[in-house]
C-alpha cells in the first residue's frame, strides 16, 4: 500500500511538472490561443508555477513572452484585450518579482496593488480569485504600487546598502554594480537574476567598466587599485597599483588594449589592459579629476576636474592637447558624440556646455537645470542628460532642445549612478534605497503610479471618526483624505521644512503638525453647511495658530486626551508642554539650557578639587589661584587663563557640518572641506597620522597612528575621543568635525575621563575633555517620537540615543505640572524611531533601527518592567501603532513592508510589501483599516481581511 502510494505522489508530481513547465509552450505550437489565454490568467496557475521549486516567477514571465512570436500576434489582431490583459499580468510579474522571489506569499497582495484600476473583465475576475484564496492578508484598497505599463522594467534587488556605482555590458547582457559595504554584483539583464558576487573588497568600489568585447570588468576602489576580473568566472585576473589617492572613473579604449583611470590625486594614468603596467601618468589638473571619457576613435581621453577645466590628451604621447576652461565650479561628468566632434559637460552648479572637441569653443549652452545632474550620457540619436531631484526622481533631458523628455520616479532614495545601454533603449539607475532599476526608454505611454505627495510622507494619522486621514510630508505640506473614497479632499501649506509628525484632537475638529522648520501650527477641520452638502463632503481648513520655542526641528507631537494641552520633542532634546489654546509653552521637559542648573565639573589634577561651572556663563579660580577658568555661549567656549592673562583656549562647537575631507596637519589645526557623501577618505600626512574615513554605512572611522602602529577608532556622531599610546596626540570627533590636539606634556600630569559630565584641567592649564551633563536627567540625542499613556499623567518619549523614558506630567489634584522623570527604559540598541500605547495602557510598543520592536509591559509601575522583542523586518522599523481592540499591532520599516502582528502569539500575521520604505502607518477605529505613507510619497490604504467578525465594524468598502 506504501509503494502504491509513493508511485502515485510521484505520477503526480511528474504531472504536475510537466503540467507547468510544458502545457503554455505546448498550447501555443498546436494553435490552441484560447487555452493558452485561459492558463495564463488562472490565478491557480500562476500561483502554482511561482510556488514551484523548478520554476519561480521568471520561468512563468517568459511564458508570456511566447506571444511575441509573429505568427501568433497575426492571430491576435482581433483579440486585442486579451492580448493586453495578459501584457498587464505579465509587467506586473516583472515589477513584482524582486519581492516574489523572497516572499511568494504576496502574490495576491502585489495583484491588488499593481492592476485593481484596470477595469478588464479578466483583470478583475482574477483579483476577486486571488481575494478568495487568501486567509488573513493586507488587501490593497487602491492601486497605489507602481502600475505595469510604465517605464519601470524590473528592480534589481540584493544589496544590504546604497549602491554606487553601475556599467552594462556592450552586448547588453549584463549589469555590475558595486555597494558601499565594499561588494561588486554580476546580474543577468534580461532575467534580473544575480549571477554571482565578486569577492569583497578592502575598500569601496568607486567605479565599474567593462570591456568593448564584453570579457573583462574594471573596478576601482578608494583603496587607490583598479582590479581586473573575468567576467565569465567572475575570477580576479590583477591589480593594478598607481594611484596615491582613491579612484573616481575608469574608462576602456575601443581596441580594449588600455584603460584609463582618474583620480583624487588630480592625475589620469593609463595602463596596459594586457600586461598591467603604468604607460602613462597624464598630470596637469589643479584638483581631483571627476570624470573621463575617450573619444570613438581611442586616440584622445577628456577629463573633467574640480578646478573647473576639461583637458584632452594624447593616449599615444600622453601629453596635454588642449585644455576648455569655460565653467565656474567643478565639472562632473563628461561624454562624447559618436561622430567625435562633440563634447558634453556638467558641472556642479547645473550648467551644461556642448564644446567642439577640435577648437576647444563652447557650441551653446543648455537651459540651466534646477536639479543635480548626475550623468550625460550618449546615446544613438545624440546626447541624454540625467539630472536627480530633491524628491528622487530622475528626469531626462535633451540637452541640446532643453526638452523634458520624461520622468523615472521610483526610486526612494538619492540616485548615485546611471548607465544607457548601447542601443540607448534600457537605462539602469543605481540607489541609496540598495537597489537597482531598469528602465524601458522606447515606451511611449506615461502610465505614472499616482503619489500623494511630492516627497516621503512622514506621518498619517485617522480622525476619530474614521471619515478622513491626514497625511504629512517632507514636501512641506498636510492633505486631508476622505477614508471611505480615498480622495484628496484638500492641501494644507504653511510650513516652510518638511512636515514631520502630527496629531489630532480627541474631537477630532483641529490637527496639530510639528516640522523642521521648528515649529507646531494648528489648523481647523470645519465642514461648511452648503447645498451641496448631500452630494460631497466639503471641508475648508485654514491654520489658526503658530506654536513658537523649539530651538532646532520638531519630530513628534501629541495630545492629552482632554485636548488642553500638546507635547512636542525634537532634536533640541527636549519635550515641550503647550497650552493648546493659547500656543504658550507651559513647561519644557528636561531644563532647556536657559536653566541655571546647567552645570558641569572640571577637574583640576594639581589640587585634585572638582570646580563646578554653569554653562550660562561663569568664571572660577582653582584653589592654587594659578588658573582662570571662564565658560561663555552656553558651554560651547572655555577659556582658561593664566593670572588673568589668557594663555590658551580651548573651543567647543558643534557646527553639524557635513563634511567630505579632513586634513589634520603637526599643528593640531583641521582643515575641512564641504560636500557630503557616503564613502572613505585615506589620507597620509607627515606627521604619521593615516586616516581612513568610512562615511557609508559604518558609523566609525580609523585613525592609523604610525608612530605606533596602532588603531583608534572613533565614532562619528556625537562626541567621541581617542588618545594616542604615546600620548604625543589628543584627536576628538564632534558630529562629523575631528580636531587634533598635540599633548605637551608628561604621562603623569595628563588625565581624559571618558564619563560624560566632566573636563579635565592638568597642572599646565590643558583641558582635555568636555561634556555637558545637565542637572536635570535628559535625552542625549534627538528625540523622535511622544505619546501619552492612558492615563493622561504620564507622556512616553524615544530617542536616538537608544533609550526611552516615561516622564510624570502631573500631580495632585490640580493637575500642577512637574518634570520628573520616572523611568528610562533600555534595551534597543539603535535609535527609538516610533511608540504607541495599547488602549488599556498597560503596554508599551516601540519601534528602533535595530530592526526590532519591543512590547513592554508597565502594569505594575514598577521596574524592571517585563519586555517582549518582535522580530522578523530585515531593515530599521520607522512606525509602530496599535489596533483599538489592542490585540495587534501594525509596524512599518525600512525594508518595504507593513506587518501586522498578534500581541498574544507574538507572531506576523499579515503583510504587505511596497516599492518603498513605509515611514508612518495608522489604524483607523474600525480596526481593520488601515493606512501607511512611504518614501515615495505614495500613501497606502490597505485592509485586514480575514479577521472573522471584526472586518464588518465600521467603514464601508465599495470594492467589497
Amino acid at each position: 500500500m506504501t509503494k502504491i502510494a509513493k508511485k502515485s505522489r510521484a505520477k503526480t508530481s511528474y504531472s504536475q511538472k510537466a503540467y507547468l513547465g510544458r502545457y503554455p509552450y505546448n498550447l501555443i505550437n498546436s494553435g490552441n490561443l484560447e487555452k493558452y489565454y485561459q492558463l495564463l490568467t488562472n490565478f491557480e496557475f500562476i500561483q502554482a508555477k511561482i510556488n514551484h521549486p523548478d520554476f519561480g516567477v521568471q520561468s512563468l514571465i517568459e511564458d508570456y513572452d511566447l506571444l511575441d512570436k509573429s505568427e501568433v500576434l497575426v492571430n491576435l489582431a482581433s483579440y486585442q484585450e486579451q492580448f493586453r490583459t495578459l501584457k498587464l499580468i505579465q509587467e506586473t510579474l516583472r515589477v513584482s518579482a524582486h519581492i516574489l522571489t523572497q516572499d511568494k506569499t504576496q502574490l495576491a497582495v502585489q495583484l491588488w496593488g499593481r492592476i485593481q484600476c484596470f477595469e478588464l473583465r479578466d483583470i478583475q475576475k482574477i483579483l476577486e480569485i486571488a481575494k478568495q484564496s487568501q486567509t488573513i492578508w493586507l488587501r490593497p484598497l487602491t492601486a497605489s504600487l507602481t502600475r505595469p505599463g510604465g517605464r519601470l522594467l524590473r528592480t534589481l534587488s540584493g544589496h544590504s546598502c546604497a549602491v554606487t556605482a553601475v556599467a552594462v555590458t556592450p552586448n547588453g547582457k549584463q549589469v555590475i554594480s558595486a555597494s558601499t559595504n565594499k561588494t561588486v554584483k554580476v546580474w543577468d539583464l534580461a532575467t534580473g537574476y544575480e549571477i554571482f558576487p565578486l569577492p569583497s573588497y578592502h575598500g569601496r568600489v568607486q567605479a565599474v567598466a567593462v570591456t568593448h568585447d564584453s570579457k573583462k570588468l574594471i573596478s576601482a576602489s578608494i583603496n587607490k587599485t583598479l582590479k581586473i576580473w573575468d567576467l565569465a568566472t567572475g575570477d580576479e585576473i590583477s591589480t593594478l597599483s598607481g594611484h596615491s589617492a582613491w579612484i573616481n572613473g575608469i574608462a576602456v579604449t575601443p581596441d580594449n588594449k588600455q584603460v584609463v583611470s582618474c583620480s583624487l590625486d588630480k592625475t589620469l594614468i593609463v595602463w596596459d589592459l594586457a600586461t598591467g603596467n603604468k604607460i602613462f601618468t597624464l598630470s596637469g589638473h589643479r584638483d581631483s579629476v571627476n570624470a573621463i571619457a575617450i573619444t570613438p576613435d581611442g586616440l584622445n581621453v577628456v577629463s573633467a576636474s574640480d578646478d573647473n577645466t576639461l583637458k584632452v590628451w594624447n593616449l599615444r604621447t600622453g601629453k596635454e592637447i588642449l585644455s576648455f576652461n569655460g565653467h565656474i565650479s567643478s565639472v562632473v561628468a563628461v561624454a562624447i558624440a559618436l561622430n567625435g566632434k562633440r563634447i558634453i559637460s556638467a558641472s556642479s552648479n547645473n550648467h551644461l556646455k556642448i564644446w567642439n572637441l577640435d577648437t576647444g569653443k563652447v557650441l551653446f549652452k543648455p537651459r540651466h537645470h534646477l536639479d543635480p545632474v548626475i550623468a550625460v550620457a550618449v546615446i544613438p540619436d545624440g546626447f541624454r542628460v540625467v539630472s536627480h531631484s530633491a524628491n528622487n526622481a530622475l528626469t531626462i533631458w535633451n540637452p541640446e532642445t532643453g526638452e523634458e523628455l520624461f520622468q523615472l520616479t521610483d526610486h526612494s532614495a538619492s540616485v548615485n549612478a546611471v548607465v544607457f545601454t548601447q542601443d540607448g533603449k534600457q537605462l539602469i539607475s543605481a540607489s541609496d534605497d540598495n537597489t537597482l532599476k531598469v528602465w524601458n526608454l522606447e515606451t511611449k505611454e506615461e502610465l505614472l503610479t499616482p503619489t500623494a505627495h511630492s516627497n516621503s510622507v512622514n506621518a498619517v494619522a485617522v480622525t476619530p471618526n474614521g471619515k478622513q486621514v491626514i497625511s504629512a510630508s517632507a514636501d512641506k505640506t498636510l492633505k486631508v483624505w476622505n477614508l471611505e473614497t480615498r480622495k484628496e479632499v484638500i492641501t494644507l501649506t504653511g510650513h516652510t521644512a518638511s512636515v514631520n509628525a502630527i496629531a489630532i484632537t480627541p474631537d477630532g475638529k483641529r490637527v496639530i503638525s510639528a516640522s523642521d522648520d521648528k515649529t507646531l501650527k494648528v489648523w481647523i477641520l470645519k465642514q461648511k453647511q452648503t447645498f451641496l452638502l448631500s452630494l460631497i463632503n466639503w471641508i475648508t481648513i485654514r491654520e489658526v495658530r503658530n506654536f513658537a520655542g523649539h530651538v532646532a526641528s520638531v519630530k513628534a507631537v501629541t495630545i492629552t486626551a482632554d485636548g488642553k494641552q500638546v507635547i512636542s520633542a525634537g532634536d533640541d532634546k527636549t519635550l515641550k508642554v503647550w497650552d493648546s489654546k493659547t500656543g504658550k509653552t507651559l513647561v519644557t521637559l528636561p531644563v532647556s539650557h536657559e536653566s541655571v542648573n546647567e552645570k558641569f565639573e572640571i577637574l583640576y589634577s594639581k589640587t585634585e578639587e572638582k570646580i563646578n561651572l554653569n554653562l550660562k556663563k561663569d568664571l572660577k579660580s582653582t584653589s592654587d589661584g594659578k588658573w582662570w577658568i571662564f565658560v561663555s555661549n552656553h558651554g560651547e567656549n572655555i577659556k582658561v587663563m593664566e593670572q588673568g592673562e589668557e594663555r590658551r583656549s580651548y573651543t567647543l562647537k558643534n557646527y553639524g557640518r557635513k563634511v567630505k575631507k579632513a586634513i589634520l596637519s603637526l599643528d593640531g589645526k583641521i582643515e575641512i572641506s564641504d560636500l557630503w557623501q557616503p564613502e572613505i577618505i585615506i589620507l597620509e600626512l607627515s606627521n604619521g597620522l593615516n586616516i581612513e574615513w568610512d562615511m557609508g554605512y559604518c558609523q566609525t572611522f580609523t585613525i592609523k597612528y604610525l608612530g605606533t602602529g596602532e588603531e583608534l577608532k572613533l565614532n562619528l556622531f556625537g562626541k567621541n575621543f581617542v588618545v594616542t599610546s604615546d600620548l604625543k596626540w589628543l584627536i576628538i570627533v564632534e558630529h562629523f568635525i575631528v580636531s587634533t590636539h598635540k599633548i605637551k606634556k608628561q604621562s603623569s600630569s595628563f588625565s581624559v575621563d571618558k564619563s560624560v559630565s566632566t573636563l579635565h584641567l592638568d597642572s599646565y592649564g590643558h583641558l582635555s575633555k568636555f561634556s555637558k551633563d545637565l542637572a536635570f536627567p535628559t535625552h542625549k540625542e534627538s528625540i523622535n517620537t511622544v505619546a501619552i499613556i492612558s492615563n493622561g499623567t504620564q507622556v512616553i518619549s524615544g530617542s536616538s540615543d537608544t533609550t526611552l523614558k516615561i516622564w510624570n506630567l502631573f500631580t495632585g489634584e490640580k493637575q500642577v505640572i512637574t518634570k520628573q522623570e520616572q523611568h528610562t527604559l533600555t534595551g534597543h540598541s539603535l535609535a527609538v524611531r516610533s511608540v504607541a500605547i495599547t488602549p488599556n495602557g498597560k503596554q508599551i510598543v516601540s519601534a528602533s533601527d535595530d530592526k526590532s520592536l519591543k512590547v513592554w509591559n508597565i502594569e505594575s509601575g514598577k521596574e524592571p518592567f517585563t519586555v517582549t522583542t518582535l522580530s522578523g523586518h530585515g531593515d530599521s522599523v520607522r512606525a509602530v501603532a496599535v489596533n483599538p481592540n489592542g490585540r495587534q499591532v501594525v509596524s512599518g520599516s525600512d525594508d518595504n513592508t507593513l506587518r501586522v502582528w498578534d500581541l498574544e502569539s507574538q507572531q506576523v500575521i499579515a503583510k504587505f510589501t511596497g516599492d518603498s520604505p513605509i515611514l508612518c502607518c495608522a489604524v483607523a477605529p474600525d480596526g481593520v483599516t488601515i493606512v501607511a505613507g512611504d518614501a515615495s510619497g505614495r500613501v497606502h490604504f490597505l485592509r485586514l481581511e480575514g479577521m472573522g467578525g471584526e472586518e464588518t465594524r465600521g467603514g464601508g468598502d465599495r470594492n467589497g
